[in-house]
C-alpha cells in the first residue's frame, strides 16, 4: 500500500462530497505532475477508479429518482460512440507518435483542465432558474435534442482522451441550460458518466494502460474521504469553494503545458 497515494485518494473523495465535481480534474494531473506516472497510465487508472465509484454513485442516484432518464438517454446517444472514438485516438496516437504520445496526451489533459476551470468560473456568476420536477425535463425541441447530442459526445470523447470532463465540465453545464436542481443535475451527471467512464476504462484496459494496485490505492483513501466530504458539505458552502477549485484546475493546466 502506498501512503501518498492513499491520502491523494481521500483529498480527492473529500473534495467531490464537498463540491461534487473536481475528482479526475485534480486525480489525473496530480498523478502526472507529483507521482511519475506516465499521462496514458493514469488516464486509463482514473478511469477505472471513476467506473467503481461513478457505478455506486449512480445506483444510489437512480434508487433516490433524481436520474432524468430521457436527459441521459439523449446525453448517452452522443456520448457512447464519442468514448470510443476517443479511445480509438488514443490508441492511434501511441501507434503513430511514440515517444511523443505521452506529451501530447499531457497537452490534452491540459487543454481539458482549462476548460474546466472557464467553466467553473463562468458557472460561478450565473444562477439558472431551478425546475422542481426532475421527470418533467426533457430536451422535446429538436434543436435541444441536437445540443444535448453534442453535449454528450465532447464531454464523452474529452473524457476518454483525458478522464476529465464528467464531473467538471458537464455538470456546471446541466446547471447552465436545463433548469435542474444542484441534486438532479448531479444524479444525471453521475449516471452518464457511469456508463462513460465503463466503456473508455475498458477500452484502456484491452489497451493495457490500467495500473490496478494504483486504482485499488486510490479507493482505499477516497470512499472515507467521500463520506467526510459528504457530512461537511452542510457546513461549507460549495460555492464559496468553487474559486478555489478553479484556480486549481487552472494553475494545474498551465504545470502540465
Amino acid at each position: 500500500m502506498d501512503p501518498g497515494i492513499v491520502v491523494l485518494g481521500f483529498v480527492v473523495g473529500a473534495l467531490v462530497g464537498l463540491t461534487g465535481m473536481g475528482g479526475a480534474a485534480l486525480l489525473t494531473p496530480v498523478l502526472i505532475l507529483f507521482f511519475d506516472v506516465r499521462p496514458i497510465v493514469a488516464v486509463g487508472s482514473d478511469l477505472v477508479y471513476q467506473a467503481v465509484t461513478k457505478g455506486v454513485g449512480a445506483f444510489q442516484h437512480s434508487w433516490q429518482g433524481t436520474v432524468n432518464g430521457c436527459l441521459v438517454r439523449w446525453l448517452a446517444i452522443g456520448g457512447v460512440p464519442a468514448s470510443v472514438a476517443g479511445i480509438a485516438l488514443t490508441r492511434l496516437i501511441h501507434i503513430q507518435d511514440g515517444p511523443g504520445a505521452d506529451q501530447l496526451l499531457g497537452r490534452m489533459v491540459a487543454v481539458a483542465l482549462l476548460m474546466a476551470g472557464g467553466i467553473v468560473i463562468f458557472r460561478l456568476f450565473h444562477q439558472p432558474r431551478r425546475h422542481s420536477d426532475v421527470q418533467a425535463l426533457c430536451p422535446y425541441t429538436r434543436r435541444m435534442r441536437v445540443f444535448t447530442v453534442i453535449m454528450g459526445a465532447v464531454v464523452g470523447f474529452t473524457v476518454s482522451l483525458t478522464s476529465v470532463g464528467s464531473g467538471s465540465i458537464l455538470l456546471p453545464l446541466l446547471l447552465l441550460v436545463y433548469s435542474l436542481r444542484a441534486s438532479q443535475a448531479v444524479g444525471v451527471d453521475i449516471f452518464f458518466a457511469a456508463m462513460i467512464v465503463a466503456v473508455s476504462g475498458l477500452g484502456h484496459f484491452l489497451s493495457g494502460n490500467v495500473d490496478f494496485p494504483l486504482v485499488a490505492n486510490l479507493l482505499v483513501g477516497s470512499i472515507p474521504g467521500v463520506l467526510l466530504g459528504s457530512r461537511l458539505n452542510v457546513k461549507i458552502p460549495d460555492r464559496a469553494l468553487r474559486p478555489g477549485l478553479a484556480m486549481m484546475l487552472i494553475a494545474l493546466s498551465l504545470r502540465l503545458w
